[in-house]
């Protein structure tokens, strides 16, 4: 039957195959612009168009939530390697982060002193006294050597940090 020979029928609500179906919105006749009223062709196949059209929005909502799943899943999964990944190279995360910290604080003093000595450098020669002063250079050196073993612990961590992933890829 068509929405057309539907429509053509005295009492269409009566026959309707719409009616056993949740498509239809009029309910007895009682609200406007059901399906039949503006709907054309086979009912039967509007109605399967429907079904497809509902069955497709499903599927993409449901693969749309298990990317999403999947996504939190990889991102759980992530922050637990790192989290044990952290346990397992907590000594050199440690020694690492103390030598920078000696580093940075060391490089600041350094800065100033060479700041400090320049200044004074150049108010002695504005007034005219000949007294110069500079760094003393064994602080530099002390500066390249903690530098020196900060790369070494950086580098030592690195390298706990690839056994660590080694060794994850092995018991995988």
């Amino acid at each position: 039957m068509t929405f057309e020979e539907l429509n053509e029928m005295n009492d269409p609500c009566k026959d309707c195959p719409l009616n056993e179906t949740e498509y239809c919105n009029r309910r007895a006749c009682m609200e406007d612009e059901p399906p039949c009223a503006w709907a054309e062709g086979d009912i039967d196949e509007w109605i399967a168009g429907v079904e497809d059209t509902n069955r497709r929005l499903d599927e993409a909502e449901n693969r749309r939530i298990r990317e999403q799943e999947m996504k939190a899943e990889i991102a759980r999964k992530k922050e637990e390697t790192e989290r044990r990944m952290r346990l397992f190279c907590k000594e050199e995360i440690g020694a690492v982060k103390a030598l920078k910290n000696q580093y940075d604080k060391l490089k600041k003093l350094v800065d100033y002193a060479i700041c400090y000595a320049e200044a004074t450098n150049f108010a002695n020669e504005a007034f005219g006294y000949k007294e110069r002063i500079s760094v003393n250079p064994e602080i530099k050196v002390e500066l390249e050597e903690l530098k020196a073993r900060l790369m070494e612990a950086q580098q030592t961590y690195e390298e706990k940090r690839k056994e660590f992933y080694r060794l994850e890829e092995e018991r995988k």
